[in-house]
């Protein structure tokens, strides 16, 4: 069967996946870091959903470089995403009611000039 994204396992048996591969097949345009940070907003936690990795690499000018990723638990994206969607739609929510007000206030503003008219022109 052919993979999506590679899983691993840890120390503990548990099955994680690359937090890098995991952003890349996402297509996210943030970089890794920023990304990474936002998901950890959403409450998840080092050492108990995802472990820190640091990465050295030699790059073909020969200089050493420290990338970070992150193994996180199999469990954790589905997670993640339904806390993200339900942040999505509280949003969505607040700007439906934002909508609505605009709304509101435009047609009241026009039954106002329609009224106005009305009284200047019955005057």
């Amino acid at each position: 069967m052919n993979e999506l994204i590679p899983i691993n396992e840890n120390e503990k048996g548990e099955q994680i996946i690359s937090g890098r591969i995991l952003h890349d097949f996402l297509e996210s345009k943030m970089q890794y870091t920023d990304w990474f940070a936002q998901m950890i907003k959403y409450g998840f936690t080092e050492n108990s959903d995802y472990q820190t990795l640091t990465q050295k690499y030699v790059t073909t000018n020969n200089n050493s470089i420290e990338r970070i990723d992150h193994a996180i638990k199999l469990e954790v994206p589905a997670r993640f995403e339904t806390k993200y969607e339900h942040h999505i739609r509280d949003e969505a929510y607040k700007t439906r009611i934002s909508v609505n007000q605009y709304l509101n206030d435009l047609v009241k503003a026009d039954i106002d000039r329609k009224k106005n008219k009305e009284d200047s022109n019955g005057k």
